[in-house]
């Protein structure tokens, strides 16, 4: 999952979860332990189709 960020092929969860074909709470639990680590760095970019903001990471 890391790889696919760092090689800037997904800067979201759902895109991570779509492109590594893990389970969404997979992606998000493992997301939780690489933010809680300063690893990842979530950020709000704009708004999601249904008006919610979007988290994306560097």
């Amino acid at each position: 999952m890391l790889d696919l960020v760092v090689a800037g092929e997904a800067t979201n969860r759902a895109e991570t979860a779509r492109r590594s074909g893990l389970a969404r709470s997979t992606v998000g639990q493992q997301v939780d332990q690489l933010l809680g680590r300063d690893i990842l760095q979530e950020l709000e970019s704009g708004e999601s189709v249904r008006g919610r903001p979007r988290g994306c990471w560097r």
